[in-house]
């Protein structure tokens, strides 16, 4: 008798322990009864009736699944198909859509996303009412067809505030292209994780940045209009999810790495999360291992279920294709943990990728050897033997420049189109101006090579028409002229190119969301070229002065 009650109490012990940790429990398997696999739906949650609601999302052949409505049902673990009335407010087929529901009003609300019919994002926005949803003589979903948001989106953040507003951030067709520079906001982005946390705040993480990395590694809070980073660790994910456990932000899934990182695709592990407690001033994320074998997946939908904890539904799981699988993590995130094996270390970087080594041989091919070219030639010695040297150099040195640029623009446009295809070339102030710097670095190395096999020409003419006239006649005034007119051309188009270096640089340090050491190297680099022009041009003049015997110092 004894023995069984020590047994009964090491059971309860080591169940409450359970409780304290985080856990992923299968509530179903996506059989026939349910959904057909997809991700990207729209989802929330019912408290009053305790349901999961999903809507649309996309299948195996990335089309959207259908424009029907299904409910889970958390207490009898069985799924619920509501066909739509076709009728003329009856919305289409949806995928990447915002969704939320209304306690107040008590009613489900999808807006936006993109139409399967036409593959475009839409502006439109629908309404069904829960309470004739669910009562037992309803053969169809009856929606309600609410006004335009006024802007077409897909992929975007958003969701209904506690006051029943409906709110979006993020993915219209119209983005500004000088917001991708912004320093007070989230950059353009899509595939982010978002969820609506207190004070009717949303909170977004990560994503395929516009301009910039993808995944991203940054997280925002939107209140009210104004948006603050959350400082600390952030760790790079796309495609991943997030709702709100027990006061802290729980990020699951989604990938840590794309077809722009180097190793390849990496999806984060299944049996990770991540947690931000949602203080005033929330100070990074940490990680934690949860237990219950969930697959690792991305594109999944996950919502708060209040007295139970977060669902997870669906998604495409790695290495297995799609799913409608439903899960339920429950725990505290909170708990202090004795045990390592609960303890995960995230990283925050984003690791080596090909957008790494695009920075790198344009930062190498611009602020470097460009800068040692233009020294060298214009700082060159007199004589000729020496000036012919100089110009072999700079001449070495400028074609290193085409061959490093020409290496980081296809980098530039392999990383960007393996990133995200729905990512839009040279629609960017970045891009727009390395297109222009690079076509103007072509030109040069073009019109130095033209220049030359003129000149080439010019002097065999000469030579001939000299041979035939016994001596002939001096040409010089007239080729001493068309070089200068072609030197004019080259150092005007020179300094442009300069100009637009300095100024690429910067921006490409801008979209890299680079830290502080990075830009003191730039600008310290850059000083260091002004103060050697100084130098150079000082003595420069020195040297002229001293030969004409008119100049004291400089």
């Amino acid at each position: 008798m004894r023995r069984l009650l020590l047994v009964f109490l090491a059971v309860i012990v080591v169940d409450s322990s359970q409780n304290d940790s985080l856990v992923f429990r299968i509530l179903h398997e996506g059989n026939k009864s349910a959904p057909e696999p997809r991700k990207n739906a729209a989802a929330a949650y019912d408290s009053r009736t305790k349901r999961l609601i999903v809507f649309g999302g996309i299948d195996a052949t990335n089309s959207a699944t259908s424009n029907d409505l299904w409910t889970f049902d958390l207490q009898k673990n069985a799924w619920k198909k509501y066909p739509s009335c076709h009728n003329a407010s009856f919305p289409p087929a949806l995928f990447l859509s915002v969704s939320g529901l209304d306690e107040t009003s008590y009613t489900f609300t999808i807006a936006t996303g993109c139409d399967a019919t036409t593959t475009l994002a839409t502006d439109d926005a629908y309404r069904v009412d829960l309470s004739s949803l669910y009562n037992p003589k309803t053969e169809c979903i009856d929606w309600i067809k609410l006004n335009s948001t006024k802007e077409k989106r897909c992929d975007s953040s958003g969701g209904i505030d506690a006051d029943g507003r409906l709110f979006f951030a993020f993915e219209t067709e119209n983005e500004s292209l000088l917001k991708a520079t912004s320093f007070s906001s989230p950059r353009p982005r899509r595939r982010q994780a978002s969820a609506i946390v207190k004070n009717n705040s949303l909170l977004i993480h990560g994503g395929c940045l516009e301009v910039g990395f993808c995944p991203s590694a940054d997280s925002w809070i939107l209140t009210g209009d104004r948006w603050d980073r959350v400082g600390g660790c952030s760790p790079p994910r796309m495609d991943a999810a997030m709702a709100v456990l027990n006061g802290y932000a729980v990020l699951y899934g989604g990938l840590e790495a794309s077809e722009q990182s180097l190793n390849g695709v990496k999806y984060s592990s299944g049996d990770e999360v991540a947690l931000l407690e949602l203080s005033s001033k929330p100070s990074g994320w940490f990680g934690k291992r949860a237990r219950g074998g969930l697959s690792a997946r991305g594109g999944h939908s996950m919502v708060s279920a209040s007295g139970y904890g977060v669902i997870v539904f669906g998604g495409e799981i790695d290495g297995k294709g799609l799913s409608s699988d439903v899960w339920l993590l429950t725990g505290d995130p909170s708990q202090d943990d004795d045990d390592d094996r609960e303890r995960v270390v995230i990283s925050c970087s984003n690791g080596l990728a090909y957008f790494h080594l695009h920075g790198i041989l344009m930062f190498a091919a611009y602020a470097v050897f460009m800068p040692i070219a233009i020294i060298v030639v214009r700082y060159r010695d007199r004589s000729k033997e020496t000036r012919k040297r100089f110009l072999i150099v700079h001449v070495v040195f400028q074609s290193a420049v085409t061959l490093l640029a020409s290496a980081g623009l296809y980098l530039a446009i392999v990383s960007y189109s393996r990133a995200d295809r729905r990512r839009r070339h040279f629609q960017f102030v970045h891009a727009i101006l390395g297109v222009a710097l690079y076509l103007l670095t072509v030109g040069q190395i073009i019109w130095v090579t033209v220049a030359w096999f003129i000149k080439l020409a010019s002097r065999k003419a000469a030579a001939t028409v000299a041979a035939a006239a016994g001596g002939g006649t001096d040409k010089r005034g007239k080729q001493d002229g068309i070089y200068r007119l072609w030197k004019s051309v080259h150092v005007a188009v020179g300094i442009l190119i300069v100009l637009l270096a300095v100024t690429n640089v910067s921006l490409g340090l801008l979209a890299s969301l680079v830290t502080l050491p990075y830009w003191a190297t730039w600008f310290g680099l850059l000083a260091f070229y002004i103060l050697i022009i100084l130098v150079l041009d000082c003595r420069k003049l020195k040297s002229v002065y001293a030969a004409e015997s008119t100049r004291k110092g400089c």
